[in-house]
C-alpha cells in the first residue's frame, strides 16, 4: 500500500524432503528423478514464522510446480522471461506462528530466499483507511484526460493507478505540464507544498510528428490529383463512331 508495512516477510529455512542449495537470492532445487513433475513427491518444505492470524502468500514469479501449505494446493506456471506467477494465497498463520510451505518443482527450480510473506489484515485495513481519507475529493476520467480535485494543501506525491509509460504530462494547480514521475511502476506527480488541483493528459508518443507529416503530404497529394485530372483529357482517345452494324460497300 504505497510503502506501508502491511505484509512480513521472513526467511525461509529448508526443513525437510528433497535438499535445498544456497545460491544468489534464494535456493536451488534440484528437481524429481528424470527431470518430470512431481506433484506427489517429497519435494522441499521450508518453514518460518508469522503472526498467527495473519495470510500467507507466496511469491515465486519463475517457480514451476507445485506450492502447498496449511491446507491448500498452488500450481507454478513460471518461465523466466515469458510468464511470471501472481501472489497466491495459501491459507492462514495457525496459533504457534510456524509457517510450512512445501515448493515441488518440475525440473531444478529456484526459490526466492523471501518467497513467503504474511499479510496483515489489520495493517492493511488501516492502510486503505488511509489512504481514503488522504484522497482527492472529486475525480473525473474521459479520453486521454483525467482530472482530481484535491484537499486543500495536499503535499508529497499524487500516485496514480496507471503504468509509467511514455505520454503523460501532469499539471498541479494549473502550471505548466510535465512529465511525471514514476513509484513501484506507477505514475507519482510531485505536489510541492501544497495542491489542490490535479490534471493529467496521455498523448501517444510520436503522434505529433506523425500528424505533421500526414499534413505536409496532403498538399503534395493533392497538386499531383490534380495534374492527373488535367492530363486525362488529352490522354485519352476518342472512341470511334458506332457504324451501327452496318457495312457500306
Amino acid at each position: 500500500m504505497l510503502g506501508t508495512a502491511v505484509y512480513e516477510v521472513p526467511r525461509l529455512t529448508p526443513a525437510a524432503g528433497s535438499a535445498a542449495r544456497p545460491e544468489r537470492g534464494g535456493w536451488r532445487l534440484p528437481g524429481p528423478r528424470g527431470g518430470g513433475a512431481d506433484p506427489d513427491g517429497a519435494g522441499t518444505v521450508f518453514t518460518a514464522r508469522c503472526t498467527p492470524g495473519s495470510t500467507v502468500v507466496w511469491s515465486a514469479p519463475w517457480f514451476s510446480g507445485e506450492v502447498s501449505g496449511l491446507g491448500a494446493r498452488t500450481e507454478g506456471l513460471g518461465r523466466r522471461d515469458v510468464t511470471a506467477n501472481p501472489v497466491r494465497v495459501l491459507g492462514p498463520v495457525p496459533a504457534d506462528g510456524t509457517v510450512a510451505v512445501r515448493f515441488s518443482g518440475r525440473g531444478p527450480q529456484h526459490v526466492p530466499g523471501r518467497a513467503v510473506g504474511c499479510l496483515s489484515g489489520r495493517r492493511l485495513a488501516a492502510a486503505v483507511d488511509v489512504l481514503r481519507a488522504r484522497g482527492p475529493v472529486e475525480f473525473t476520467a474521459g479520453g486521454h484526460r483525467l482530472t482530481a480535485r484535491l484537499r486543500p494543501g495536499s503535499r508529497g506525491s499524487a500516485v496514480l493507478a496507471l503504468p509509467a509509460v511514455a505520454g503523460w504530462t501532469c499539471a498541479v494547480d494549473g502550471g505548466p505540464p510535465r512529465p511525471p514521475d514514476a513509484f513501484a511502476g506507477l505514475l507519482a506527480v510531485p505536489l510541492g507544498r501544497g495542491a489542490g488541483r490535479l490534471t493529467c493528459s496521455y498523448l501517444p508518443p510520436g503522434l505529433p510528428t506523425g500528424l505533421a507529416a500526414s499534413l505536409a503530404a496532403v498538399p503534395a497529394l493533392a497538386a499531383a490529383a490534380v495534374r492527373g485530372r488535367r492530363r486525362r483529357p488529352a490522354d485519352r482517345a476518342e472512341p470511334p463512331p458506332d457504324p451501327g452494324g452496318k457495312v457500306c460497300s
